[in-house]
């Protein structure tokens, strides 16, 4: 079996308190996410539209 280097993964002690993981920006996941292209716009159709409108209108 072959080792590779992985520096996302690490391993500690299972008894061993873990250090936390220093954060160096204060952005939020949504702001990540769109930053990496992980974010899609949600589309929706006219159908959808509607229902929302007469769901709203208690209909």
């Amino acid at each position: 079996m072959t080792t590779r280097y992985n520096p996302s993964i690490s391993e500690e002690p299972r008894y061993q308190v873990t250090q936390p993981i220093d954060r160096k920006a204060q952005e939020s996941i949504l702001d990540w996410l769109d930053r990496m292209g992980r974010l899609l716009p949600h589309a929706i159709d006219n159908s959808q539209v509607e229902a929302i409108s007469r769901k709203d209108k208690g209909q």
